[in-house]
């Protein structure tokens, strides 16, 4: 399971996932975790794999199920998809993501998708080397204003960080 609470500034707001029966919905709390309600518009059909939610903007929000990426601008009342891929054999893992004012960051098995714009638009950060040797990323944190990156590789895990943008940039 992928359940835990995704806070965010503000202390009444807070998102989840909810693994009642035989569905995963994704579901918020406007009273600071008391009480929860299914979001109206899963774009995953009660088929959620990963929530996360942009700590210091409560009204952006990310929804995955195996094979699409969805992009909430208004808390969870509607969502666009993002990203779709058609592989069956391995579907669209989440590992997380990083929010920075405009800038989103997406650590997805197919790679890292990167937004400029607000999530307006998503493409897949260009790499040097074969993909087939690697996945992107592993996990996704900050530290001290630095931006860490862990990429798995089939051998050896490869691991990056950045202190400056372009992203994409830190893939030797």
């Amino acid at each position: 399971h992928n359940a835990r609470v995704q806070f965010t500034v503000d202390p009444l707001i807070r998102y989840g996932l909810d693994y009642t029966g035989d569905v995963v919905r994704p579901t918020k709390s406007l009273d600071g975790g008391v009480s929860w309600t299914p979001l109206a518009a899963d774009p995953t059909g009660a088929e959620a794999y990963t929530l996360l939610v942009d700590y210091n903007n409560p009204d952006r929000v990310l929804v995955s199920d195996y094979a699409h990426l969805y992009l909430s601008t208004n808390g969870g009342t509607s969502f666009a998809q993002k990203f779709f891929t058609s592989d069956n054999n391995s579907g669209l893992h989440i590992a997380g993501a990083f929010f920075d004012g405009q800038n989103i960051y997406v650590g997805t098995g197919k790679g890292l998708l990167v937004s400029t714009n607000g999530g307006g638009s998503f493409v897949l950060a260009s790499a040097t080397g074969s993909r087939r040797t690697w996945s992107c990323p592993a996990s996704i944190r900050t530290l001290s204003n630095r931006l860490s990156i862990n990429c798995v590789s089939r051998s050896v895990p490869l691991c990056s960080e950045i202190t400056s943008r372009p992203i994409w940039s830190v893939f030797r």
